[in-house]
């Protein structure tokens, strides 16, 4: 099965899947003449869209269900640690907490003198 799909034909197969459900899970028996409460759709999560756009972007024949199962999960744990990093308040003069030491070739890992403790 060497058919390719073009991004423009999966973006249309996955409307009409979701228009397709959205109209079969419509509910049309009226009870006691009360006409039903129309449900919207169920929107897809971001998880589901980044998903998506993956597939689209990196088309691949190696995407298995318990594959994009994987990258689906990974994606959710990415999001949630997302929002949760943005929970903390930076300021401008916030900055990375590191130390940086130039090299030297007379000093053991840039650090003091050789012979010195």
């Amino acid at each position: 099965m060497d058919e390719t799909v073009s991004r423009r034909e999966f973006a249309q197969a996955l409307v009409c899947g979701v228009s397709f459900s959205a109209v079969v899970a419509a509910p049309d028996i009226t009870v006691d003449g009360q006409e039903p409460e129309k449900e919207k759709p169920r929107l897809p999560t971001s998880t589901e869209l980044l998903l998506t756009h993956i597939v689209q972007q990196f088309p691949s024949e190696h995407y298995t269900e318990a594959a994009l199962e994987g990258i689906a999960g990974d994606i959710h744990l990415d999001l949630a640690r997302g929002r949760e990093l943005s929970k903390f308040a930076l300021q401008n003069s916030d900055e990375p907490a590191f130390v940086f030491a130039a090299y030297r070739s007379d000093r053991p890992h840039g650090g003091q003198p050789k012979g010195q403790p």
